[in-house]
């Protein structure tokens, strides 16, 4: 399953989270987005992504920190046990 996600100025994908079962993978189609992954923080421009592998205990979140919209896919299984 796929989704995609517009988020203007301020927003956040989510709270910091991980998943136990599936792997979740972002791509940044507009704009700019802050990744926040364990400690590491990130800035990711269209085309450039990022995969979080199932069971590893990092929690991540995007946040738009830009002063514009940006749009960005999500892709995972969205497996109602996780």
């Amino acid at each position: 399953m796929h989704s995609r996600k517009p988020c203007p100025p301020g927003c956040r994908s989510s709270l910091r989270h991980w998943h136990a079962q599936e792997d979740e993978f972002i791509l940044a189609l507009e704009g700019e987005v802050t990744l926040f992954e364990g400690s590491t923080e990130s800035i990711l421009h269209p085309g450039d992504a990022a995969c979080f592998p199932a069971s590893g205990p990092v929690g991540h979140y995007l946040e738009n920190q830009s002063d514009t919209d940006l749009t960005y896919l999500v892709v995972g299984t969205r497996a109602p046990s996780d």
